[in-house]
């Protein structure tokens, strides 16, 4: 029985916990995201992280924001939607509505909040 619906596909990346090599490289997650995109994955799901305490970005397993590194990434990918986690408890939620409507119109309607 065909009830219409469709199944979509996604990938949840958390650089740095599989391999937590001192540089999480751009350069490596811009790869792994196109070839997500050209294995037919819907989306990719990035949670929002804090750095450790006292120890900043650079000393996360995650140093990138996550709407920031969705709008990097949507330059360098054409079909693949940029799903970024965030808190509203974390992040004030007026500049998490404004950076959402920026990656939106960034990556030609491809993002979502989760």
């Amino acid at each position: 029985m065909d009830s219409g619906a469709t199944m979509h596909l996604a990938v949840s990346l958390f650089p740095g916990i599989a391999d937590p090599s001192p540089e999480p490289g751009f350069s490596r997650l811009t790869g792994f995201v196109q070839k997500a995109e050209a294995a037919g994955l819907d989306m990719v799901l990035l949670a929002d992280s804090a750095p450790a305490s006292g120890g900043g970005a650079a000393n996360s397993p995650m140093p990138f924001e996550a709407t920031t590194l969705l709008a990097a990434l949507a330059t360098v990918t054409s079909r693949i939607g940029l799903v970024a986690a965030a808190s509203t408890v974390a992040h004030q939620p007026y500049n998490l509505a404004r950076r959402f409507a920026s990656l939106d119109i960034i990556s030609h309607g491809r993002s979502g909040w989760n």
